[in-house]
C-alpha cells in the first residue's frame, strides 16, 4: 500500500488537476457537439482537423510554447483552454487542502462537473444536463451514504424549493421582460447546487454570482457598448460554487452562521 503524506496530497492533486483540466476541456468541447471525449479520434485542431501530437497537448506549457496558435494552420487557440487547466489545478489543490478526506472523492467529481459547466456556458451559453440536473440521483445517493457534507433532508428539500421558486421567478421575469430572463439551464444548475450545498451554500452562490454577473454586464456596456449582452450566468454560478464549496465542507463554517 502506498501511503501519501498529508502535506503532499494537495501538491499531487494540484498536478493531477492540471492534467485533468486538459481532459475536462475536451469533454466540454465535444459533449456540446454530440461527440465523445476520446472516440473516434484524439484531440484535434477545430479548424484544420489535424490530430495533435502529445507535445502539443501539455497543459498550459504547449499553449505558451505555441503562442496560442495551431502548429499546422496558425489558427488562434481559445485562451479558455489554459484557463480551465489552471483553474482545475488550483481547485484540486484547494480541495485537497480544505476538504475532509471522507468527502474529497465526491467533491472532486462535483468540481469537475462545475468546471465543464464553466467552459460550456462561457463559450456556447450551454449548460449540459449531464453536469447539472441529471446528477441529482447520484448527489442524493452520495448524501445518503454520507460522502457529501449535507443531510439528505436539506439536500432534497433545498433542491425542490429552489426548483419551484426559480421556475416561478423565471416565468414572471420572462413575462415582464417579454423575453427569456433566466435560462432553464441556469435553473437546473441551481437545483444541483442546492442539492450539494444546502441553504447557506446556495444563498452565497446566488449572491456572489449575481454580483459577478452584474460586473460582467456593466463591463460589456462600458467596453463594447453592448446594452443587450447575453451574460453567462451559469458560468458565474458554477465558478462561485466551485470556489466556496471547500468551505461548505468545514463544520466551523456553518457554526459561524
Amino acid at each position: 500500500m502506498i501511503v501519501i503524506p498529508n502535506n503532499m496530497l494537495p501538491i499531487l492533486l494540484g498536478i493531477f488537476g492540471l492534467l485533468w483540466g486538459s481532459f475536462l476541456n475536451v469533454c466540454a468541447y465535444r459533449l456540446i457537439r454530440d461527440e465523445t471525449p476520446w472516440y473516434p479520434i484524439r484531440s484535434y485542431c477545430p479548424n484544420c482537423k489535424q490530430t495533435l501530437s502529445w507535445f502539443d497537448l501539455l497543459p498550459v506549457i504547449s499553449y505558451l510554447w505555441l503562442r496560442g496558435i495551431c502548429r499546422s494552420c496558425s489558427y488562434k487557440i481559445n485562451a479558455i483552454y489554459p484557463c480551465i487547466e489552471l483553474l482545475t489545478a488550483v481547485s484540486f489543490y484547494l480541495y485537497a487542502y480544505f476538504v475532509p478526506i471522507s468527502y474529497l472523492p465526491t467533491s472532486l467529481i462535483w468540481a469537475s462537473a462545475l468546471i465543464i459547466t464553466i467552459r460550456t456556458d462561457w463559450d456556447d451559453r450551454v449548460i449540459l444536463r449531464i453536469t447539472s440536473i441529471f446528477l441529482l440521483p447520484l448527489i442524493y445517493l452520495a448524501v445518503y451514504m454520507n460522502i457529501l457534507p449535507i443531510s439528505l433532508y436539506e439536500s432534497v428539500g433545498t433542491s425542490i424549493i429552489v426548483y419551484v421558486l426559480f421556475l416561478v421567478l423565471r416565468a414572471g421575469a420572462s413575462y415582464y421582460a417579454k423575453q427569456e430572463a433566466l435560462g432553464l439551464g441556469d435553473v437546473e444548475l441551481l437545483v444541483a447546487i442546492a442539492a450539494t450545498s444546502g441553504v447557506i451554500g446556495t444563498w452565497l452562490t446566488i449572491l456572489i454570482a449575481s454580483f459577478l454577473g452584474l460586473l460582467h454586464g456593466l463591463l460589456a456596456i462600458y467596453l463594447y457598448k453592448q446594452e443587450k449582452h447575453l451574460i453567462p450566468f451559469g458560468t458565474y454560478l458554477a465558478l462561485t460554487n466551485l470556489l466556496i464549496f471547500p468551505l461548505l465542507t468545514l463544520k466551523d463554517f456553518y457554526m459561524n452562521f
